[in-house]
């Protein structure tokens, strides 16, 4: 999907030079999963290890 973007020109060459990304699409692509990963993280921190709605699966006993 082609989009117009207003980036500061001297952030996008700092970031591609730090990350070593060999195109701008590339760079961009790399960020949003970064940030995708780090928000996901986040929620998982924010939920405290916790899964309301889950249960431990039942557990085997040895034979």
């Amino acid at each position: 999907m082609r989009t117009t973007l207003d980036i500061d020109e001297q952030l996008l060459r700092e970031a591609q030079e730090r990350v070593q990304a060999p195109t701008k699409t590339a760079l961009i692509e790399m960020a949003l999963r970064a940030l995708i990963r780090e928000a996901a993280r986040d929620r998982l921190i924010a939920a405290g290890g916790t899964m309301r709605t889950h249960r431990p699966p039942p557990r085997r006993r040895p034979r």
